[in-house]
């Protein structure tokens, strides 16, 4: 309740003009709820359109309610609050036009008014919530703390197009394929089973690899998220639990791909992800977990593309953790790619 009350307070300071319309929101509720239960001869009987008013409202007052309750989440500009804006706003404006036509309130506001409350409308729409809008038409959108967000998403899809086409021309390790083919067999996917995927930030990635998606922060996994566990930590980003972890056990864990012209890190204490405090403490130090040294290895994957309009080749290094038994079954070096691994002494 108290992340959600915070969360609702920071959309309605950085949204100021919803203040009037969520105050006409709770008005409105109040008199659904009131007239229940009469009938047409009744004091507090709503006629049709004001039915119908009184009705949008109390859906805006329940897309209200229901991010509160939730704890609101950790992304920019109150997401979770953004469908409701044409109904918020369908309220405001059909409760401005009934009163606008009633005799009373026409005479009460000159027509220097109207044009007042509307201009304070207008501009506070342009200047005073967060991002403006003529910041967003001046910059078409691109100088906002979404761009973030955005970035994430499309790197992420470019990594699972990465990720697709090194799967597709993944080779077996010959000699371990003759010394325990049933082992090859097990561990090893074919293109059409590529191998399973442990992720972090899932959306980008999870559209566009083909592969099996495991979200090691549960969102899109339920063993993880409703594994035991206090949920302390970083916010929305504390149901990591080391013990499903070593139960899904994925092939490969935290890929990520370098931009163009990157080195291969030396050592594992520069592989994504334990080279951030933040997902040190949102994964409990799982890079000291003996169980996690003894499964897996930092490897750096370096793909040899063409690029598809100069026809010019370049490469492309995506990193990750790969189980062991895994690496063992592949061919490291070939024609289209190379698999290298990283020195293991984290912190070395």
């Amino acid at each position: 309740m108290k992340l959600g009350l915070g969360y609702a307070l920071l959309f309605v300071i950085t949204q100021p003009w919803v203040i009037p319309v969520v105050l006409i929101v709770l008005w409105w509720s109040v008199r659904l709820v009131r007239g229940q239960g009469y009938d047409e001869t009744g004091a507090r009987y709503l006629s049709s359109p004001a039915m119908t008013t009184a009705s949008l409202a109390a859906i805006c007052l329940l897309a209200l309610v229901c991010p509160v309750l939730t704890g609101g989440d950790h992304f920019d500009y109150a997401r979770f609050f953004q469908p409701m804006w044409p109904v918020l706003g369908l309220v405001g404006v059909v409760t401005y036009r009934g009163l606008s036509l009633r005799q009373r309130f026409a005479s009460a506001l000159a027509p220097w008014r109207i044009v007042f409350l509307v201009v304070l409308l207008g501009g506070t729409i342009l200047f005073a919530q967060q991002p403006t809008w003529l910041n967003l038409l001046q910059t078409r959108g691109h100088d906002t703390q979404m761009r973030h967000d955005f970035t994430l998403a499309i790197r992420g899809r470019a990594l699972g197009d990465l990720l697709n086409g090194f799967m597709q021309r993944l080779e077996l390790n010959a000699d371990a394929v003759s010394a325990s083919p049933a082992l090859s067999n097990q561990v090893l996917r074919d293109r059409d089973r590529p191998m399973s995927l442990g992720t972090l930030t899932t959306g980008g990635v999870g559209y566009a690899y083909a592969g099996r998606k495991l979200d090691m922060l549960g969102l899109n996994n339920v063993s993880m998220a409703h594994s035991a566990g206090d949920r302390r930590g970083n916010k929305n980003h504390a149901a990591f639990n080391k013990d499903v972890f070593f139960e899904l056990l994925p092939d490969m864990f935290a890929a990520q791909f370098s931009a163009v012209g990157d080195q291969i890190p030396e050592q594992a204490a520069n592989i994504f992800p334990f080279n951030y405090s933040f997902w040190q403490a949102s994964l409990q130090h799982l890079d000291q977990d003996q169980r996690f040294v003894d499964a897996y290895s930092p490897v750096a994957i370096t793909l040899f593309v063409q690029d598809a309009t100069t026809k010019k080749q370049s490469t492309r290094i995506i990193t990750a953790w790969m189980r062991k038994e895994v690496l063992a079954n592949i061919k490291l070096r070939t024609t289209s790619y190379r698999v290298e691994v990283i020195s293991n002494q984290l912190g070395e």
